[in-house]
């Protein structure tokens, strides 16, 4: 049991020392995913073309009280 235990930790060992040796990979795939997620907030909150395509939708009333509610 020991044995497998240290097996493990080892195991740990290593995977760190693999992402410690290819930080900046692992930090730029981490950047990126954050980034895609982030982005469509970013889009609502920097491109007024969304208020746009919103004032054209079938729903009555929907953009005005979008609008004013910020």
């Amino acid at each position: 049991m020991y044995l497998v235990l240290m097996e493990i930790g080892y195991m740990e060992f290593e995977l760190l020392q693999y992402i410690w040796v290819r930080r900046w990979y692992f930090g730029f795939v981490f950047h990126f995913l954050k980034w895609l997620m982030e982005f469509p907030f970013w889009w609502e909150q920097h491109l007024p073309v969304s208020g746009a395509i919103l004032s054209r939708s079938k729903v009555p009333g929907f953009p005005q009280a979008r609008t004013s509610a910020r």
